[in-house]
């Protein structure tokens, strides 16, 4: 009995110890330096070479750089939140993790579209 009430005292503290390390590490997340570049480089990158592009009449680039914003934002969220976060981070991870491959497919083939199917004109200016 008082081994029992001792290990439950121990499954308890470590509860409380595991849930305030992921409210901790939920609030500060994954956060780097190299993180925060990364995202801010590729975002400026999508928005000078690519938003400017969108509504003049190529549907092949209006999708290649939607899909691409949808892209960075969920691999942005993965690598911020990660699985060892708790089982919601886990699951969401996943679910993330396969629209980013899905978008992904659909940016390299309508930017593959763009490029060979006529609707590009090299060179590349804004």
């Amino acid at each position: 009995s008082e081994y029992a009430h001792k290990a439950a005292k121990v499954v308890d503290e470590d509860k409380k110890e595991h849930w305030c390390k992921t409210i901790l590490r939920i609030s500060v997340g994954n956060f780097s330096p190299q993180w925060l570049l990364g995202v801010v480089l590729v975002l400026v990158f999508i928005y000078r070479l690519g938003l400017c592009r969108m509504g003049k009449g190529s549907w092949s680039m209006d999708t290649h750089m939607s899909t691409g914003l949808a892209f960075v934002l969920a691999c942005a969220w993965c690598l911020y939140h990660t699985p060892d976060q708790g089982p919601f981070f886990r699951t969401a991870h996943k679910v993330i993790g396969w629209l980013a491959m899905i978008t992904g497919f659909i940016q390299v083939a309508s930017g593959l579209y763009y490029l060979h199917g006529g609707e590009s004109i090299l060179p590349l200016s804004p």
